[in-house]
């Protein structure tokens, strides 16, 4: 079993990055947070780079709803935006 910790929601007295190696530290097998827009992508990879961390999970919609049909095409183009960064980290 592999143990992720939700980065969003620990290490607070750390900025965003070296939460990554505090998870390192702390035994977690994997990191996951919230939304990526706001993110710096290349940091995040280095730090999983370095660590050997996996990614476990962020949220992949960006704007719209799934169930609405009016959202549909801008929820698909956000969905396709969070799969080319998800294959990058």
């Amino acid at each position: 079993m592999k143990y992720s910790a939700c980065i969003e929601m620990l290490y607070h007295e750390c900025d965003f990055i070296q939460r990554i190696y505090e998870a390192k530290k702390s035994g977690f097998d994997a990191i996951e947070f919230w939304l990526w827009q706001p993110k710096d992508i290349d940091g995040i990879k280095k730090a999983l780079d370095k660590t050997g961390l996996e990614l476990g999970i962020f949220q992949g919609n960006i704007e719209g709803r799934m169930i609405d049909p009016k959202d549909n095409e801008i929820y698909i183009t956000g969905v396709k935006q969070s799969i080319r960064v998800a294959k990058k980290l």
